[in-house]
């Protein structure tokens, strides 16, 4: 599973670097399932994932 999450977050930094931009915030419970595969229903509370074109990604 780790090789699928890590092709999709490829795909998703190509295609950040297509559209000139360098980093990115998903805050979506399901985009972040489906990028990392940590399930978390945050409920009221923030979750979000910082996704840089270059780095590791980190969950908030």
């Amino acid at each position: 599973m780790e090789r699928i999450h890590a092709e999709r977050i490829a795909r998703v930094r190509t295609a950040l670097e297509s559209c000139g931009l360098t980093q990115m915030i998903v805050c979506d419970p399901k985009s972040v399932w489906y990028l990392t595969g940590v399930a978390v229903e945050p409920y009221e509370r923030l979750l979000a994932l910082y996704l840089p074109v270059a780095g590791e990604p980190t969950l908030f």
